[in-house]
């Protein structure tokens, strides 16, 4: 695992806190991320996402 390139990877990127690069390669770099609350987002960025709900915490018919 490797530690966020300063340079090249943001530290909030979405609704998501960056947090590690696992793996990279020629292909590219995945990245370990957290779900920020929306809450916690401007609402110049809250607007952009829009996340589907878990079936569990979903009310079901």
């Amino acid at each position: 695992m490797y530690e966020l390139n300063e340079e090249k990877d943001p530290v909030i990127l979405g609704p998501f806190e960056l947090l590690a690069v696992p793996g990279q390669g020629g292909m590219g770099r995945s990245h370990l991320g957290r779900r920020l609350p929306l809450e916690t987002l401007g609402p110049e960025l809250e607007m952009g996402y829009h996340l589907a709900e878990s079936r569990e915490s979903a009310e079901l018919p």
